[in-house]
Order: structure tokens, then sequence, then C-alpha cells
């Protein structure tokens, strides 16, 4: 049976795994004020991780991570949290640097760096073949005739803290996850469109996502020849939006992703986070999403 946490513990960090093929991040320091919940359907005895059964609600792993990532007031109640995707390391976080992060604004993640806008994030997305290029589009579309002027940055939001104290954050997490239900499975495509309609900021963490940095850092795997093959078909969805998922997922062969892989690595001189992969030796099914990053 599904529990969700409430109101336990006033900084949070979090993750979500499914299967057992994976270890929990691994933590350069434990702060012992901080809670460190992963959600899993697998039952994982890895302290300080506190494991917490979440249901494969969706056929594809990867919604049903971004639900659990995207609607943490669900969980958490009043809390700081701080989704850290499942690949990251070295996490070295403290409750002083959760409250600077979001000192400012209820919102903090790094900022993307390489890319500065939405449109040019969806760019490159469609241009490698990331995500369906008509659900793109017609977020992109949809938020424009809204009146979203793409002028507040581009996120990596493999790192989000949330202060979901703040009276906006339901609103922001709810237009969060409904642009990864109905537009693109990219997040950070989302992010900042939700920003906006929740009319709140956001703070840039202060570190370089790129590179091992002072809060985590970020292992990058070699191109595989793995076949990642997925049905071309609608996900089930269980009652949270009535039984029926309009998401279509993309299909990939093990040829286009490592071709993705290099040409991306080649084009900007390094490892991006675009080129992640599972690593060699992972088992994947038919439905098993591409992209190991969230």
């Amino acid at each position: 049976m599904w529990h969700p946490i409430r109101e336990q513990g006033q900084h949070v960090i979090f993750t979500a795994m499914f299967g057992a093929a994976y270890p929990v991040p691994t933590l350069a320091r434990v702060d012992e004020r901080i809670r460190y919940v992963c959600f899993s359907d697998v039952p994982r005895n890895q302290p300080p991780w506190e494991w917490h059964y979440a249901p494969r609600w969706f056929v594809d792993t990867k919604l049903t991570v971004g639900y659990l990532r995207r609607m943490p007031h669900l969980w958490f109640g009043r809390a700081k949290a701080v989704w850290v995707d499942s690949v990251l390391t070295n996490l070295n976080v403290t409750v002083e640097d959760i409250d600077g992060w979001l000192a400012k604004h209820p919102v903090a993640a790094c900022d993307h760096g390489a890319r500065t806008s939405v449109a040019e994030e969806a760019g490159t997305v469609l241009m490698m073949g990331l995500d369906d290029p008509e659900r793109v589009n017609a977020a992109l579309e949809r938020w424009k005739a809204e009146g979203f002027k793409d002028d507040l940055g581009l996120a990596a939001t493999m790192i989000t803290a949330y202060d979901l104290a703040h009276p906006k954050m339901p609103t922001f997490c709810e237009a969060w996850w409904d642009n990864n239900l109905h537009g693109s499975r990219r997040g950070q495509i989302g992010f900042t469109p939700a920003l906006w309609k929740a009319g709140i900021g956001w703070a840039r963490i202060p570190a370089n996502w790129c590179i091992p940095n002072r809060y985590f850092s970020r292992p990058v795997e070699a191109p595989t020849t793995e076949g990642r093959a997925m049905k071309k078909a609608n996900m089930a969805l269980n009652p949270i939006d009535g039984g029926n998922s309009e998401f279509i997922p993309e299909v990939w062969s093990d040829t286009t992703l490592r071709v993705n892989q290099l040409l991306n690595t080649v084009s900007v001189g390094r490892p991006t986070e675009e080129s992640t992969c599972y690593p060699p030796g992972t088992q994947v099914s038919p439905l098993t999403p591409p992209d190991l990053r969230l």
C-alpha cells in the first residue's frame, strides 16, 4: 500500500529508483539533521537512506519517477526538500546549504550554462531526437499563447530544492508535472514555464553540474551498444489522471543512441547531460526508457 510521508522533518533529500540494479546516491557527508528518503518498489537497506515504497504508477518508469520528484508537496508537507537524481554521487549538502539556496526564492537548481532558454533547449532536444516533436512543439505553442516570454533562463534539474512552505509551491509543482505529463518528458523544458505560471522565481545553486563540485559529482558513462527500443503505445496510468495518459514514448535503437551521444560529446568538447546512458551489462526491457537522467 502507498503511504506518503508527511510533515516529518524540516529538511529532506530524496530520490527515486525502480528495480534493484542501481545503488542509492553515495554521501560524502551525512548531516544528521537531514532525512534521506529513497522511493522505490523494492526494499533497500542502505542507511542513512530511508526506504519508502512507491508503486510503478506508469508503465514508463520515467514518468513514475517524474511524478515523485515534481510533486514533493504531497509527500513532505511544509519541509525544505531537495531532489537528487539517482546517478549523482558524493553528495555533500548540509542544512545550511539548503537554507542558503532557498533564502531568496522557493525553488533552486543549477544554471544550465550551455543553453539559456526553453526554446533553445527544445531545439537541441528535437535535433538530437530526445523527445517527440509534436508534443514538444505543441507545448511551446501553448506556453507562448498563454503569455510565457521565455526569459527566465534554463535550469539543469538533476538537483532541485523546494521550500514547500511557500504558498505558491503547489501551483508550481502541479504545473511542472502537467508540463511533463502532457508536454515534454524533459524536465528542464517545463521548469521555467511552471515557475512563470506560479509567479515565482528561482535561485541558482552555485555549482557547475558538468564537473565534480562542492555539492555532488555526476558520472557520465561511456556510450554502449545496448538496444533500447520502446513500444509505441500509450502508457498505462493509475487513477491520478483518470486512467488515461496521452504520453507516447520515443523509439530508440542502439545505433541512434550511440550516435547521438558521440555527436553531442564531440560538438561541445565534453560529455553533457544528454550523453548519459545505462552502464554496460544493465538488464534493459523493451519498456525501459533510454535515458537514465530524469
